[in-house]
């Protein structure tokens, strides 16, 4: 039975079926579980499969288009597979090239079938239009208001590549050579954190957000005045931004220095270069207490 199918006579949803952690579950686990599906296992076929509730969220629809092309054996867009490889194995010591990655994936029929209509499934849910992100740096496949994983965000922006996977979990991540910031926010921490991290994030209006630098950063160091030099210094920040550790962040876009205050952390009021839509504002508003 295909998925489409099953959710349509079930009334289920994609979250119903897939889950992450040590229990992971996928399609093709259940169908193997109940002895539902005849073709043998592929190889790392559970390596594949384990992980393809992550990528649930996905609602970029260029994105989208180009996997669906290259797991149809079409053209390879090689950042935006990349952004799939890195994804679906996430082991930080495991590298792999898009073309490698799809010759996995081209092994194990029915893991590919399962991506495929997943993928299939994700375009049509999408409503998502496909804008580039703005001010982002030449090659870099992200859209706006586009959601995004870390891995997929560092790839898009050609942080991982297909031979160099370096570790990168903090809040800030300033690629020097684009003179581009990337800003991750995560509104709700109350899971997840250390209690030590209490950054006071959130949309002020659709077109202001306010935002607290990591407690390394003061006016007068380098790491501060990147922020409060702003743009004079040259420096650009994107601005990505989630509900929670569970949620995926949101390609907010640019954003330019309103005004500043404070010392470690400096408070700072950014401008969106593009406003937010009701629906965010909704969201990255109410989490500020």
């Amino acid at each position: 039975m295909l998925l489409r199918n099953f959710l349509l006579d079930s009334q289920l949803e994609l979250s119903d079926i897939y889950t992450g952690g040590t229990n992971a579950r996928s399609w093709t686990s259940l169908k193997r579980r109940v002895n539902l599906e005849p073709v043998p296992l592929g190889p790392r076929e559970a390596d594949l499969v384990r992980r393809i509730f992550s990528v649930l969220h996905a609602n970029d629809p260029t994105l989208l288009a180009a996997w669906k092309v290259a797991l149809s054996g079409g053209a390879i867009d090689a950042r935006r597979v990349q952004m799939l490889a890195y994804q679906l194995l996430p082991t930080r010591t495991e590298v792999i090239a898009p073309d490698q990655f799809l010759s996995l994936v081209f092994a194990n029929p029915v893991a590919r079938a399962e991506l495929q209509e997943i993928v299939g499934i994700l375009q049509e849910r999408s409503a998502l239009e496909p804008v580039p992100l703005p001010g982002a740096p030449a090659g870099w496949t992200l859209a706006l208001h586009g959601r995004y994983t870390r891995a997929e965000i560092l790839s898009a922006v050609g942080y991982l590549t297909p031979t160099a996977r370096p570790l990168s979990d903090s809040g800030c991540l300033p690629l020097t050579e684009a003179m581009t910031e990337v800003l991750f926010v995560t509104l709700d921490k109350s899971e997840g954190f250390d209690e030590r991290v209490q950054y006071k994030d959130y949309a002020i209006s659709p077109e202001l957000f306010h935002w607290q630098t990591q407690n390394r950063a003061g006016p007068n160091n380098n790491s501060g005045r990147r922020y409060t030099d702003s743009p004079a210094n040259g420096w650009k920040f994107q601005l990505f931004v989630r509900e929670d550790r569970d949620a995926a962040y949101v390609a907010v876009g640019p954003v330019r220095l309103v005004s500043h205050e404070s010392d470690r952390p400096i408070s700072i009021t950014w401008r969106l270069d593009k406003p937010l839509t009701a629906e965010l504002f909704r969201k990255f508003s109410v989490l500020r207490g």
